[in-house]
């Protein structure tokens, strides 16, 4: 063989190793920024209990939801539920849902034997949150047990 033959052979060589090469060096890369992604949401993730929780501090604490308000003072009480706001069109002005993929709620205050739910609460509870809570009837404070069926993405 010349020169010239075997210099071809040798061009040809490494294009072709370097051809394999950068596919590895991509699929690398690749797998690194994955992994890192990966890593990254399960840093910032929210675990859906908490979630939860923070959503129902709404329906407490709000008397645009169903925390009682003083009419003559303006005071909001929190963790108070009024009991003629505990109806499911009070429910839906403070959390309505699109669909069924985003959280949804069934409210059971137990002693007063009272449920509410979120419009498209299909009663497939995954968790219950519960608080132990006052309830306003318009004459007198009473305690009860406020029953939080929390339902996720179905």
């Amino acid at each position: 063989m010349n020169k010239k033959g075997e210099s071809a052979f040798d061009v040809a060589r490494k294009n072709i190793y370097w051809m394999i090469a950068g596919v590895v060096i991509t699929m690398i890369a690749l797998a690194v920024g994955g992994i890192m992604a990966g890593y990254l949401n399960s840093l910032t993730s929210v675990p859906p209990k908490l979630q939860a929780e923070v959503l129902a501090y709404r329906f407490l604490h709000s008397a645009d939801c169903l925390a009682y308000q003083d009419v003559e003072t303006g005071r909001v009480y929190s963790n108070v539920v009024d009991l003629r706001k505990f109806t499911d069109e009070q429910l839906a002005s403070c959390h309505t849902t699109a669909n069924r993929k985003e959280m949804n709620f069934g409210l059971t205050l137990e002693r007063a034997a009272k449920t509410i739910i979120t419009n498209n609460y299909f009663k497939t509870d995954h968790f219950n949150v519960t608080r132990i809570v006052l309830v306003w009837d318009g004459t007198q404070f009473t305690k009860d047990t406020l029953e939080m069926g929390v339902q996720e993405k179905i």
